[in-house]
């Protein structure tokens, strides 16, 4: 009888050892969320652009006058590889027709890049999202939009906007 508890006892001592083991490696996730999450807590990025186009600021954002056009980054809690995945995924849908969808280098950045149209009351606006690899769990996004007819405009100071990115430290 005693052979039989005292082997219940060691099988249940190893049994917790093995689940503490097992846990480890959950600390570790946990300690990687919480590291990612502070980062995009504290996370600004920052970036040159043409405050005579873009005059008013709210944030990090970046507006027009008329708030017809804009520049938004922000730092997402995803992998390049995972946001890539969800922009390939991008569908047109009502009112929103995909123009590009691709990768491509611009001002030696290697980015994600999705160039959709939207009617917003009949007047088409290009939408785009740029982005570019931050951490292994986070990537930089940046959102742009603009009236269709006002292109040539904004490309250059987007463009520059999306080269000069980066996070602040």
């Amino acid at each position: 009888m005693k052979k039989r508890i005292l082997l219940i006892g060691m099988i249940l001592i190893s049994m917790i050892s093995y689940a503490q083991v097992v846990t480890a490696p959950q600390d570790e996730d946990a300690k990687k969320l919480k590291s990612t999450l502070e980062l995009l807590n504290g996370a600004e990025v920052v970036m040159d652009v043409d405050t005579n186009l873009y005059p008013k600021l709210e944030g990090m954002s970046y507006f027009s006058e008329d708030e017809k056009a804009g520049i938004v980054p922000m730092v997402v809690p995803a992998s390049f590889e995972k946001m890539k995945e969800d922009l390939e995924k991008q569908k047109d849908q009502p009112g929103v027709e995909i123009l590009e969808q691709t990768a491509k280098e611009i001002g030696g950045k290697k980015l994600l890049v999705l160039k959709q149209r939207i009617n917003r009351e009949g007047v088409p606006y290009i939408n785009m999202i740029f982005c570019e690899r931050n951490t292994d769990e986070s990537t930089i996004l940046i959102s742009t939009f603009y009236e269709e007819s006002k292109e040539r405009i904004y490309e250059a100071t987007i463009n520059k906007a999306i080269i000069s990115a980066k996070i602040k430290s």
